[in-house]
């Protein structure tokens, strides 16, 4: 007898064949395995935008309490002003 030679016949050894499964998914579009470092990858996109959008939306609110802090001190300022002036006004006039 002599030995026989096994053809591989799958991209992946078969008593790995569910390691290898549980390793990918399969992308229903193309019926090609996504690995998982795509997944990673797309976590990391995933991560990154939402850093962003965190950072951006901080800035914003730092900036809008700032500028109504700004028109608030103005208008605090201004109404002093006219107080001042009307309480001189009346003071003369008496």
């Amino acid at each position: 007898m002599s030995p026989t030679v096994r053809r591989q016949t799958e991209p992946y050894p078969s008593w790995d064949r569910r390691s290898w499964m549980n390793e990918c998914h399969i992308d229903h579009s193309t019926n090609l395995p996504i690995h998982q470092e795509s997944e990673h990858s797309m976590l990391l996109v995933v991560v990154v935008v939402v850093v962003v959008v965190v950072v951006v939306v901080v800035v914003v609110v730092v900036v809008v309490v700032v500028v109504v802090t700004v028109v608030v001190e103005v208008v605090v300022v201004v109404a002093l002003a006219v107080v001042v002036v009307v309480v001189e006004v009346v003071v003369v006039v008496v």
